[in-house]
């Protein structure tokens, strides 16, 4: 019935680890004050979505009153926090794989800009070929931030590592 009545803020609450969900919905009927309810299926149950892009299609059908939000809240999961010593190893291993990545696509995007310069593409005004030269530039800086940021992880892991007692060189 939400696109029956005036319906104000509505919150979506992830309640199960498996993403399931309820919504929460700020609504007036008549002249009564709004009152928050939950949102329920046409035989009085509290209607449960599979996963929060479920509850997308009610929100949608519902007749949001100017300046309504739609909040979603996402349930925290527990889990095992495991061995921290493993656990820098890891990451450290992980971010020495995503740096060297971003390194084989930054040495492509370096080779596409010196022969777009070869070209003539960096001097060009208002063609395709300039628009496709700037797009690797954007490109590149995008890619070089990645890499300042994976090898300041990087550091910052291998330190760790070593005060822990731990050779950086070791962890493979």
């Amino acid at each position: 019935l939400l696109n029956d009545y005036k319906v104000g803020d509505v919150a979506i609450v992830q309640v199960d680890d498996s993403g399931r969900c309820i919504a929460l919905a700020a609504v007036q009927v008549a002249s009564e004050p709004a009152s928050i309810r939950p949102v329920a299926t046409s035989n009085g149950d509290i209607k449960l979505f599979g996963d929060m892009g479920a509850a997308y299609p009610m929100v949608k059908r519902a007749k949001l009153q100017p300046g309504a939000e739609v909040t979603f809240f996402r349930k925290l999961t527990s889990s095992a926090i495991g061995d921290p010593v493993a656990n820098l190893k890891a990451r450290y291993k992980s971010f020495k794989a995503e740096k060297a990545v971003v390194d084989k696509v930054k040495l492509s995007i370096d080779s596409k800009v010196t022969a777009a310069v070869a070209l003539g593409w960096d001097v060009s005004v208002g063609t395709p070929e300039r628009a496709e030269y700037d797009d690797y530039l954007v490109r590149r800086t995008a890619t070089n931030e990645s890499i300042a940021f994976c090898a300041a992880k990087i550091t910052a892991l291998a330190q760790s590592l070593t005060a822990a007692g731990i050779d950086p060189a070791t962890v493979v």
